[in-house]
């Protein structure tokens, strides 16, 4: 229930300590639909 909760935020933050120091990154990402991968299955580049 509070992993459903979490991922059904519109941004989540997640952290991960390599102790490797003090480093820093932002990725962005996405999850893709259903309707994008029927769209795109229909062309070939």
């Amino acid at each position: 229930a509070e992993a459903h909760r979490i991922l059904s935020m519109n941004e989540v933050e997640l952290t991960v300590d390599l102790k490797q120091g003090d480093h820093e990154a932002v990725v962005l990402g996405c999850d893709i639909t259903t309707e994008y991968v029927g769209f795109n299955a229909h062309y070939s580049t």
